[in-house]
């Protein structure tokens, strides 16, 4: 065979060969699939999103609420895209918003995930009746703002939150293909129901017209402060009407509760000393929103402060010495004890405050109607309590004497002695009287020792004074001393 021929039959043996593996390839490659199924969408997937209201002019970010999820599909595996369709959101207006994405294969098929967006500007809500006031005491007690002993301060709070609530009158608005904005439908208990219904093409708000607006925009006209109203021109069924409805706050979720959270430890507060200690209480909702609530505490460890007839005293225990005159004693004595005020230093207003009477309390350990001069002191115990409970006592020791005044021990003096010695002066003037004798006799007899002697009633007058002229004489000059004697004297005189 010669060399032109050689090549000849080599080159169809190699285009022989080249078409059998054509052959090969082609009967052994799969026939197309029919591709049906649209994508899914994989990840952590919230349908509902609670945002923060912006009052920065800051726009919403779609992608913020995507991140981490995908869209996968049976064919063409995980290289599906996700596009946004819709995205109306308006973080400026409080309200319930939606977000669409779409997630469409080589195949056409194509996937929707709508999620709810709730604008929230709004933080939660503290009881009105929660207590925001405390005591503490000098014995560590702790009261509330009505003086009622608690356990402990609060070491939370809790608070409630309307969670995508809004001033409004509760609807939900579109725009249809015709570009008019129109009322979708009302929610539930909103002061809508009955008076808008769906299709209503909405035209004028409060005088303006919002033909051509968007539907953001339409809604941060209805909204408005509670208890106000807002008028509403629209056309139903090819005809004008205007209608007015009273805006209130509308709920579009049950109400939540959150904790709130000192910013201090309850443990750690200082309460030795006097003072007002303030503590606030936050409370964070789902979109950021904080609303705080302050608690005070006054330390209030000072007892009242005692006043006795006027003047302070700073003592536990006081003596008193009441003092009567009167011959005999009286029988029955009838006098006041001392008066016992009180005052109080106010924490909170730092000032002083009288306390009421009634506050005072008042022991004796005796009857006041059986008061009588004894060397036993009589026992008051007054006890002032302040309003948080803390209390001074002040322990009076009244002892009760009778004595006589010192005009009526003269005179008492005067009425003995002086009668008893004139009588004795008469006695020996008489006795010591002498008798005339002869200058002759020597001695006396036993008859002239005992012979009366004569007295004429001229030397008897001179000589003599009966004891009632005596006493007669002392009650005239001493008549004004003694107006008073028997009555009681009464003397304090403090130990």
């Amino acid at each position: 065979m010669n060399r032109k021929k050689f090549l000849k039959t080599l080159f169809l043996v190699a285009i022989f060969i080249l078409i059998a593996n054509i052959k090969v390839y082609a009967t052994t490659e799969e026939p197309s699939q029919i591709d049906n199924e649209a994508p899914i969408f994989n990840g952590n997937i919230q349908t509902r999103y609670v945002v923060k209201r912006a009052e920065d002019g800051s726009k919403f970010n779609p992608q913020d609420v995507i991140k981490g999820i995908t869209a996968t599909d049976n064919v063409d595996g995980t290289n599906v895209d996700i596009d946004l369709v819709q995205n109306q959101v308006d973080l400026s207006s409080e309200g319930e918003y939606y977000v669409v994405y779409s997630a469409t294969d080589k195949a056409g098929n194509t996937s929707l995930l709508g999620i709810t967006i709730i604008v929230d500007g709004t933080g939660p809500v503290f009881a009105e009746d929660l207590e925001n006031l405390y005591y503490i005491n000098q014995q560590g007690i702790i009261l509330d703002s009505k003086y009622n002993v608690v356990d402990s301060l609060p070491q939370t709070l809790t608070a409630t939150d309307s969670v995508g609530a809004y001033k409004g009158i509760g609807v939900y608005i579109g725009i249809d293909e015709n570009g008019n904005i129109v009322f979708v439908n009302t929610i539930e208990g909103s002061p809508a129901v009955g008076i808008l219904e769906s299709n209503d093409i909405l035209i004028e708000v409060d005088g303006e017209d919002v033909r051509g607006q968007t539907s953001a925009y339409v809604a941060t006209r209805i909204k408005g402060e509670a208890g106000t109203d807002v008028e509403l021109k629209i056309i139903r069924n090819n005809e004008e009407k205007t209608v007015t409805i009273k805006r209130q706050v509308v709920k579009l979720y049950e109400d939540e509760e959150f904790a709130a959270e000192p910013t201090v430890e309850i443990d750690s507060i200082d309460i030795k000393e006097n003072g007002v200690i303030e503590i606030t209480y936050v409370a964070t909702d789902e979109a950021g929103n904080s609303t705080e609530f302050v608690v005070r505490v006054v330390i209030d460890k000072t007892a009242p402060i005692l006043y006795l007839n006027g003047k302070r005293t700073d003592e536990d225990e006081v003596y008193y010495t009441v003092v009567t005159t009167g011959d005999p004693p009286p029988e029955e004595i009838e006098f006041e004890f001392p008066v016992v005020t009180a005052i109080d230093y106010d924490v909170m207003e730092e000032k002083e405050k009288n306390i009421d009477s009634n506050s005072i309390k008042v022991d004796r350990d005796y009857n006041q109607e059986e008061l009588t001069a004894s060397e036993t002191p009589y026992i008051v115990t007054y006890t002032a309590t302040d309003a948080v409970g803390n209390s001074a006592t002040l322990t009076v020791h009244v002892t009760v004497v009778n004595e006589k005044n010192d005009e009526q021990s003269t005179v008492d003096e005067l009425e003995v002695d002086t009668v008893d010695e004139l009588e004795v002066d008469k006695e020996s003037t008489l006795d010591n009287q002498e008798v005339p004798v002869s200058e002759t006799q020597n001695e006396l007899t036993e008859d002239d020792l005992t012979q009366d002697v004569e007295v004429t009633p001229d030397e008897e007058q001179n000589i003599a004074v009966t004891p009632d002229e005596v006493q007669e004489d002392i009650e005239t000059e001493n008549a004004d001393d003694n107006e008073n004697l028997g009555d009681t004297e009464i003397n304090y005189i403090e130990q």
